[in-house]
């Protein structure tokens, strides 16, 4: 009874370890689709073994990246307020230099209608430019724009991310590993006792084997009642008909009789307490046998259900493999992306300097023609 009652413990133990790990692993698989599916879709490789150090530097280059595009939105605003206050300060140079009759900057007066001509030549040519130069920098603001509010848009799957590469992942995988070992433990502790679960039905039909000879003993035991009875009868009939026989032979081979009927009474005794105890025994291992049947025909359906997982396993192997190829080719379009966008922006500082540079140089001209 201990027996079967510490195997139930260790049967209850290890289902539960198995229970647990089906859970654990089932999180766990959802925890790695998930992830894999925020990778595929930020275009950067899922989470293994040799990823793991990397996530790190991922989130944080997402981070410089929403940093950086934020500086460019700031400075792109900075110019598009600049490229305004220059062409209302032109407007207003114009109007004051106007109504004074002398330029404002260097204070030198329109003498003659040329001077007032060459005057309003150069600051038109300069405010000519200006709608030009504005229209860019409202087209490089709102690019800038639209980039940080895409990247905006992102931060919470990457926050996300993180979260699952950091946080969920590994604390699932510490607990499928957990269960792996109780479940082991378990195993290895009912090892021994099922050894000797066998040991018991060998001994059960070792016991089935001897009740045959029980049987035959009882056989024996019922014909030599039949004997007793039959030597009584003979040495009636010889005493009451008071034979001259000599009884001498016939008394020894009663006692002998005798002697052999109590042996075999003792005998039976001791094959019917035997008999007592073995049936008793053997009530107790059909007990346990159907209750190690029943243990094993749940083991059985365990591991039905692990070659199910086993299959979605392989095919949620397959889909990671199909993930990982999307999150390739959205890494290479994003690495074309980031390409594009590093020229684009060269082609605006260029754009930038050359506006600089024909700002510098009109300011140049328009000193000149007011030295003029």
């Amino acid at each position: 009874k201990r027996l079967n009652l510490a195997c139930q413990e260790l049967q209850r133990r290890q289902s539960g370890a198995v229970a647990r790990r089906g859970v654990a692993e089932a999180d766990l698989r959802r925890l790695q689709t998930e992830e894999g599916r925020l990778a595929a879709e930020l275009g950067i490789p899922a989470m293994s073994l040799t990823t793991a150090a990397a996530a790190a530097g991922c989130v944080g280059d997402f981070n410089s990246r929403l940093t950086a595009q934020r500086e460019q939105v700031e400075l792109a605003r900075k110019d598009l307020a600049m490229t305004e206050s220059a062409q209302h300060m032109y407007e207003k140079f114009r109007e004051k230099s106007r109504a004074k009759n002398a330029c404002q900057f260097c204070r030198r007066g329109f003498v003659t209608g040329p001077d007032r001509a060459a005057f309003e030549e150069s600051v038109e040519r300069l405010i000519v430019k200006i709608p030009a130069f504005l229209d860019m920098s409202r087209q490089r603001l709102s690019e800038a724009q639209d980039d940080l509010t895409r990247l905006e848009s992102q931060r919470p799957r990457w926050e996300r991310l993180q979260h699952l590469r950091h946080v969920e992942i590994p604390q699932k995988q510490k607990d499928v590993s957990a269960c792996w070992e109780d479940e082991r433990a378990a195993q290895a502790e009912l090892e021994p006792k099922q050894t000797e679960h066998r040991h018991l039905e060998d001994r059960l039909q070792q016991l089935q084997d001897l009740r045959s000879v029980a049987a035959s003993l009882q056989r024996s035991a019922s014909v030599i009642d039949e004997l007793r009875a039959a030597a009584r009868g003979k040495e009636a009939r010889l005493l009451g008909a008071n034979s001259k026989v000599s009884l001498q032979a016939e008394r020894d081979q009663l006692r002998t009789l005798q002697e052999q009927l109590c042996e075999l009474g003792r005998e039976e005794d001791a094959v019917r307490t035997q008999r007592d105890l073995l049936a008793k025994q053997q009530e107790q291992l059909r007990t346990q046998l159907a209750e190690q049947k029943g243990r094993l025909q749940l083991l059985q359906a365990q591991v039905a259900r692990r070659g199910d997982v086993d299959t979605e396993l392989a095919t949620r192997q397959v889909e990671l493999r199909d993930f990982k190829e999307a999150a390739r080719r959205g890494r290479e379009e994003t690495d074309a992306a980031s390409a594009r966008t590093q020229e684009l922006r060269e082609e605006r500082s260029a754009a930038a300097a050359r506006y600089r540079r024909d700002l510098d140089t009109r300011d140049t001209e328009v000193r000149t023609i007011q030295h003029e």
